[in-house]
């Protein structure tokens, strides 16, 4: 995703722009991960940079996607979270809402997360193949 105009091309596609741009560069770089040379795929449409469509630590959510994130949990009768510590606030304040609104906040993480006290019931166990073994059950 562009962070000028926010144009968004498959991973597919900028994958290849990334390998044709830099064809004269032996990839990757070497083993320490120096990526001096490299030539990042621009935005086809504005020129701007192009970076992966997911929000990195310390970057802020728009305001859409909270406000859907919040409108989910309100709408739900309970918050399943898989997978998350909940160390940034982003994730955390969902289960705060989900508490206030009464809902129960179940947790399947390995290791401990920082709504722990909250939780109705967290599960300490691989997420992949427990919710295998969750919808399993759920479809018998």
């Amino acid at each position: 995703q562009c962070i000028e105009c926010s144009y968004r091309e498959p991973r597919k596609e900028t994958q290849v722009r990334l390998e044709w741009e830099n064809r004269h560069l032996r990839l990757p770089a070497d083993e320490t991960g120096d990526a001096e040379g490299v030539q990042i795929p621009l935005c086809p449409q504005c020129g701007g940079l192009i970076k992966p469509a997911v929000v990195f630590f310390g970057e802020s959510l728009s305001p859409q996607v909270t406000q859907e994130a919040h409108d989910a949990v309100a709408e739900g009768d309970a918050l399943l979270v898989v997978g998350s510590s909940l160390t940034v606030w982003s994730g955390y304040r969902l289960v705060r809402q989900a508490r206030e609104e009464g809902k129960p906040v179940y947790i399947l993480n390995l290791g401990p997360t920082r709504a722990d006290k909250d939780a109705t019931l967290k599960v300490e166990a691989p997420a992949g193949e427990t919710l295998k073994k969750i919808a399993l059950y759920l479809s018998e």
